[in-house]
């Protein structure tokens, strides 16, 4: 928590932008509890952050959510500001300018805890079927673990983030390759008990991505210091 206030705080220093006049658009991507969509709008950690930096810095922002391919392309065309939450990649730190990190977090298989007892290694994975969401980058994490195994998974790309949840927690298969906090996030509100498998997966950070055709780079420098 500590990390996360001394971030905010980071990121709000200075007011280095000038006061917009026109309203910028900012976009999140479903992924709770970092962003996602509710009855009467958006909430999530990472729209919080989001909303104090154009509070502090008196930036006009519009508030919408997206899905995790199309904010880079609309960040690359000038046509969103800010998307969030997304880890740092080469590809990304060449494409926007990325902020400190925000969030730690991780990826890893998830299932249920008559499955987990079962799994000692990544090889016992082999032969089976894991769900993943197909647009994110955690699934070409997952294509790179298989290529290691002599015997190999079969990956089940679904079309959201709920999709593997859903199915491993009825069992149309036994194991998802999900974000940690998102399964949290899924057990308190379905009523399910879904687990990780200790010590497999990966850990990493999400940050926020700025379009290079919105800011320049010494706002960001400025900002980001």
């Amino acid at each position: 928590m500590r990390s996360l206030i001394v971030s905010i705080l980071v990121l709000c220093a200075g007011h280095v932008f000038a006061q917009s006049k026109v309203p910028i658009k900012v976009a999140g991507h479903e992924l709770p509890p970092f962003f996602y969509k509710v009855d009467r709008g958006l909430n999530g950690a990472c729209l919080d952050l989001m909303k104090r930096l154009c509070t502090e810095e008196k930036l006009q922002c519009e508030y919408s959510s997206d899905s995790v391919t199309a904010i880079p392309e609309k960040l690359r065309s000038g046509e969103l500001a800010m998307g969030c939450p997304f880890r740092k990649t080469p590809e990304r730190e060449k494409d926007f300018y990325v902020s400190e990190p925000l969030f730690k977090t991780a990826f890893g298989f998830a299932g249920l805890p008559k499955n987990i007892d079962k799994v000692k290694s990544e090889k016992d994975f082999a032969g089976l079927e894991i769900g993943a969401t197909g647009s994110f980058t955690s699934s070409a994490a997952l294509s790179r673990i298989n290529d290691q195994l002599e015997t190999k998974f079969s990956i089940i790309p679904e079309l959201d983030v709920y999709g593997p949840l859903e199915k491993v927690s009825q069992e149309n298969y036994l194991f998802a390759y999900v974000n940690k906090d998102t399964m949290v996030f899924w057990n308190k509100n379905h009523q399910t008990k879904l687990e990780m498998v200790p010590a497999l997966g990966e850990q990493f950070q999400y940050h926020i991505l700025f379009s290079k055709k919105v800011f320049s780079a010494k706002e960001f420098a400025q900002l980001n210091a």
